[in-house]
């Protein structure tokens, strides 16, 4: 496989076909308006756990920065607080007042296959070249189903 796909393809889990039943009525939760009720092993699987840095890849890293910045705060009253955008770093904090940030991190990744680091009582956003601009859209439209 040629070193551009295995980069494109870091961290993600294509799955596909019909899943088991859906844990979040298990939990107690409601099922979202964007999954299946029958589960949905057809989600993304998205890691903003670990920077996976590439030399030249700044410019890239800073751009994402920008645009996860940008939509979170397009949210508006209600959504999530950004704390800081680090475009050398490739890192995005924020905190969602209202809403315990563990708790919303922990949904994201059960209901939208979504990973970010919990950095004391704010949620820690890490990006790579290899994440793509839908990726940071698909995180967004998840936020607003999770906050709304």
């Amino acid at each position: 496989q040629p070193a551009e796909q295995r980069l494109f393809d870091f961290g993600r889990q294509h799955r596909l076909g019909p899943g088991p039943a859906h844990p979040a009525p298990a939990a107690g939760l409601p099922v979202l308006p964007h999954q299946r009720p029958t589960g949905d092993q057809t989600m993304r699987q998205i890691d903003l756990t670990h920077p996976n840095r590439v030399p030249g890849s700044e410019a890239c890293v800073a751009r994402l920065t920008r645009h996860l910045r940008a939509r979170l705060l397009d949210f508006g009253p209600g959504g999530p607080e950004v704390l800081s955008a680090d475009e050398a770093a490739g890192a995005v904090r924020a905190r969602f007042p209202g809403h315990d940030t563990a708790q919303i991190l922990d949904r994201l990744a059960a209901s939208a296959g979504v990973r970010a680091r919990l950095d004391g009582d704010c949620a820690l956003f890490l990006l790579s070249p290899d994440t793509r601009f839908e990726d940071l859209d698909y995180l967004w439209g998840s936020l607003f189903d999770l906050l709304a």
